[in-house]
């Protein structure tokens, strides 16, 4: 079985170590980018089979990312936030996201919900990216 690749799109200055080292455990392959300047160059390159997206980010709002991964991508997208709101959760699933995790989590929780979320998005096809730069 062909391991899976998570694009993680968050500052590791933010506490994700943990989370980091059960995906790595869970043997999950992981590339990280901490700004928002060439997400969509990383994700065509990196061809990740799902996104862990936390929509705090630097320049441009992870909502606003979200929105532009899933016009033109099809790969799966996990949110990642601090807002507990349901009007901002129902904004995440409705941007685009597969699922909204809040802050704090338990980096197992979230490992489960990558599981959950990989096995109903089996790759239909090779190119789920098509984003123009």
């Amino acid at each position: 079985m062909l391991q899976k690749k998570i694009l993680t799109i968050w500052n590791e200055k933010d506490g994700y170590g943990s989370l980091r080292s059960h995906l790595e455990k869970g043997g999950y392959e992981l590339v990280n980018i901490n700004n928002n300047k060439n997400v969509l160059d990383v994700t065509r390159i990196s061809k990740p089979d799902l996104i862990l997206l936390d929509i705090n980010l630097f320049e441009m709002e992870g909502l606003d990312l979200c929105k532009t991964l899933r016009s033109c991508s099809t790969i799966p997208i996990i949110m990642l936030a601090e807002s507990n709101d349901i009007n901002d959760k129902i904004a995440g699933l409705d941007t685009g996201a597969d699922d909204y995790i809040t802050k704090p989590f338990s980096s197992l929780e979230v490992v489960a919900r990558v599981r959950a979320v990989l096995r109903r998005n089996i790759r239909i096809s090779v190119n789920r990216f098509a984003c123009q730069n």
